[in-house]
């Protein structure tokens, strides 16, 4: 079975009219599908290519369909609709481009791909500013969106959404200045939680808890914003302190990988102490 109809009652009703499908079924589809649907945005089915996905997100959502085919999808959902393209970067503008008969706005949520590349007369970008888990709910009341929309009509729907999920300001951003946007969060937060990874890795291995991290984390990240990150910043590099970051270097000598980072990590923050 490619389409099905769902056996709960459909989420509360738009307003606005607008009805969106959902084009995939992981997370930024299932984080964003809940919140709007929970903020009275209706979400009208459900299309991936994973038809069990696409029926497990449909389900949870109460959609009214799922749909696993692109031609089950054309028969069976409005070709009006607000399509939301939440997949992976590569495969937006394929998507897309194979869809050309939909009739209706397409959107995607990527902070990397410019809008120009979807060629449809009515498009736009909802992109969220945070970071999303399928086991982990995410908390949008103050997660900030970014949105740019091909009319003006695209860009108030958008906004729309976005209050309704945060409170916080919506900003237009045109494609360039989102792709830097991108950048920042990849530095941020990924590039943090790969070196979370290592950390983690060696408090198991010299049988020490992790969780006692959290507590300098949090106030790391406080401090950042409270201050600036350049005031905030404290340790035997920002102290020149050569006896500690030789024994240090000492105890990294087994993990070539993590000693570069170190290295790598002290030179960078010594130049900034530098600078003026």
């Amino acid at each position: 079975m490619n389409c099905a109809q769902s056996s709960l009652k459909s989420c509360s009703s738009d307003p606005s009219g607008d009805e969106i499908v959902l084009v995939g079924a992981g997370r930024v589809a299932t984080q964003l599908g809940l919140a709007l649907c929970r903020a009275g945005v209706s979400v009208r089915g459900v299309y991936s290519r994973n038809e069990g996905k696409a029926s497990l997100l449909a389900s949870r959502l109460a959609s009214s369909v799922y749909c696993g085919t692109w031609e089950e999808l054309l028969r069976q959902l409005p070709r009006r609709a607000v399509y939301l393209f939440c997949v992976s970067d590569d495969s937006i503008v394929p998507l897309a481009e194979q869809w050309e008969a939909l009739e209706g706005t397409i959107i995607h949520t990527s902070g990397s791909v410019p809008m120009s590349r979807l060629q449809h007369s009515r498009t736009g970008v909802f992109y969220p500013l945070q970071t999303f888990s399928l086991e982990r709910e995410v908390d949008l009341s103050h997660t900030h969106f970014f949105v740019e929309g091909s009319d003006e009509g695209v860009v108030a729907m958008l906004t729309g959404w976005a209050k309704r999920l945060s409170g916080t300001e919506v900003v237009t951003l045109d494609s360039g200045q989102r792709q830097w946007l991108h950048l920042l969060g990849v530095l941020s937060n990924n590039f943090t939680n790969a070196l979370l990874v290592e950390v983690q890795r060696l408090a198991t291995e010299h049988q020490l808890p992790f969780n006692a991290l959290e507590p300098i984390l949090t106030e790391t990240l406080a401090k950042a914003f409270a201050l600036s990150p350049l005031q905030a910043q404290t340790g035997p590099a920002r102290r020149g302190d050569q006896h500690t970051l030789a024994y240090h270097r000492e105890l990294l000598a087994t993990s070539p990988r993590l000693l570069q980072l170190y290295d790598l990590f002290t030179a960078l923050i010594q130049a900034q102490d530098a600078e003026p």
